[in-house]
Order: C-alpha cells, then structure tokens, then sequence
C-alpha cells in the first residue's frame, strides 16, 4: 500500500474511516516514526513503546499544554467552594515506580472498583457505568432482564 493511501483523507465520513483497524493505525504510527515497540530489536517487550522523533514531539506538545492549562494558568474553581477564584493547583513529577505502600495510601489498590455486567444474550462484559444512559429511565427492568451483574442492588435503586 502506498504512502498517500494508507490512511482516509479528511475528506471521508467518520463512517468510513472507522473502518481501520487499531493495527492499521499502530502500522501507520511506527511506519511515520511515532512510536516503536520497546527494545525492538531484542525482540521487544509486549506492550511498551518508545517515542519516535514525531511521537516525542506530540507527547510533549500535549503535555506541556496540560501543563499550560492546569498549573500555570488553572481553571477558576466552582464558586460554591472557591468564591470562581482560580484553583490552587500544583505540579509535581515523581516516579512511576513507587513503593507499594504509596500505591495503598493512595487508594490505587484497594479504593477502585469497577463493577462489571455480563450480557446473557451476546457473553459480552462490560463495565456497570458505561452501561447507564444506554437504557430508559422509564424502563429499568430492561437492564434487569438483560444483565445480571453483581453489584444490581447498588445501582438499580438510582433508576427506580
């Protein structure tokens, strides 16, 4: 396939060009120089990526502009709690690799719980709070009929 046809034009309907596949774009990306499998060329580590040349540019174009919008010049806070005074926000940049005792006190071990539902009809699983406003208010014995998931009782009362 070549260059100028790998990828849709801005002109085709985000119909059309959904139709790529998440390989196709990962092809495109390491062909144009965006990322790269890590170590690569010992055989690689199954799901790490090294920036490429253009990669490392976008990464820290969004990064600084995060940076930007959030610690330098941060949002006016709700005016209940901060009378629309900006936020007081500040930047810090740690390590990924922490003590495991960081990741419990930050309630990253034990404090996330996504309740998940199983579809009776497709064998699908999907997560609980992706699943609300998909059916009518009017109608929750729709999610009752169809899922079963563990956690019913927590969320089923908010659409009784």
């Amino acid at each position: 396939m070549s260059e100028s046809t790998d990828i849709a034009p801005m002109t085709e309907s985000p119909a059309t060009a959904a139709s790529y596949s998440m390989d196709d774009l990962v092809a495109l990306c390491k062909r144009r120089g965006f990322v790269f499998p890590a170590s690569e060329i010992y055989g690689g580590i199954n799901g790490f990526w090294d920036f490429g040349p253009l990669g490392t540019a976008l990464k820290n174009n969004l990064r600084d502009a995060w940076w930007r919008d959030m610690v330098e010049c941060p949002p006016c806070g709700p005016p209940e709690l901060t009378d629309g005074e900006p936020l007081s926000i500040v930047g810090i940049d740690t390590a990924i690799i922490q003590n495991p005792k960081v990741w419990e006190a930050s309630g990253h071990v034990g404090g996330f719980n996504d309740p998940m539902v199983d579809d009776k009809e497709t064998k699908g699983r999907f997560r609980a709070d992706h699943l609300f406003g998909l059916y009518s208010l009017d109608d929750p014995k729709g999610i009752e009929e169809n899922l079963d998931y563990k956690y019913k009782d927590k969320f089923l009362p908010i659409h009784k």
